[in-house]
């Protein structure tokens, strides 16, 4: 049997398949007319309840047709898992060759299309739709884009695709979405989450040591600044020399009055500590006078 007859062998197959299901929503019809008025072919009263009994409902049969005609037969989504459908026999292709369900064990990343009789890259097709190679087009890339129906050398092809770049990527990416799902791992973002939350509490941290050496130094009503404040003079004044003391006990404080950036030494940061308790003193002296007997209010 050359090619030219298979090909017209499956077309036939598909028509007795869509008149089948043809003359079975004809019979269903004709049912529901009879049954809605009691003659065949005679519509029951408009606005009647027995009309209401002649719109036909699509049936079981007709939708197990539509899927064995395979129109949504592979995974639409990540979560889903492969399509890898299990036939008495899978359609025989050039030189004699047909698919093997044993690569589903070799290779968990295959998916049958039925609709096609061909195989795609689940991880490929889920987790590296954007990556494209030197050389391929978007769009006409096998095992994403196009389908893999060489039967006669299925497990070398197959092979050389697994060890692929892309798809051992893509396969990472897959096994990080399982092990988040399982609970055996926090994802990315929860990462990055945890992360952000972790370096908040480090400069909430750091900001309470500024704001307990300010209030210190203006408790004991003492200088801030220092003649010269670089890093390299013995006496940067009050305010840098006490944070320095601190770091002896506080190592959050320690790396963070080393960094280049976010020490928030400099003396314009100082007059914005002195501001604030400047604001919180004025604001308890006008609470205390509004509670005052002393005080018209």
């Amino acid at each position: 049997m050359n090619n030219k007859q298979k090909v017209q062998g499956k077309l036939d197959s598909f028509v007795c398949k869509r008149r089948a299901v043809e003359q079975t929503s004809s019979t269903a019809e004709q049912d529901a007319t009879v049954n809605s008025s009691g003659e065949s072919g005679i519509a029951g009263p408009a606005g009647s309840s027995s009309a209401a009994c002649s719109v036909l409902q699509p049936s079981n049969d007709r939708g197990s047709d539509i899927s064995d005609l395979g129109l949504s037969d592979l995974s639409q989504q990540k979560y889903d898992k492969p399509v890898q459908p299990i036939l008495d026999s899978f359609l025989t292709g050039r030189h004699g060759k047909q698919f093997s369900a044993v690569m589903y064990s070799r290779y968990e990343w295959v998916e049958y299309s039925v609709k096609e009789d061909a195989v795609y890259c689940f991880s490929c097709r889920h987790f590296a739709k954007s990556a494209v190679r030197k050389g391929e087009i978007l769009g006409s890339r096998t095992f994403i884009d196009r389908s893999f129906c060489k039967w006669s050398n299925q497990h070398a092809l197959l092979e050389q695709h697994q060890d692929s770049e892309r798809h051992q990527s893509s396969m990472l990416a897959w096994a990080n979405l399982r092990d988040v799902a399982a609970g055996k791992r926090t994802s990315t973002a929860s990462q990055l989450s945890a992360g952000q939350s972790t370096e908040v509490k480090e400069n909430r941290e750091h900001v309470k040591a500024l704001l307990r050496a300010t209030r210190y130094l203006g408790c004991q009503g003492l200088s801030f600044r220092g003649h010269d404040e670089s890093p390299n003079t013995e006496n940067r004044g009050n305010f840098c020399a006490f944070l320095e003391e601190m770091t002896e006990i506080d190592d959050n404080l320690k790396v963070k009055i080393q960094r280049r950036y976010g020490h928030y030494l400099p003396p314009v940061y100082q007059n914005d500590l002195i501001r604030v308790f400047g604001d919180r003193v004025r604001r308890t002296i006008v609470d205390e006078v509004k509670v005052a007997n002393f005080f018209p209010s």
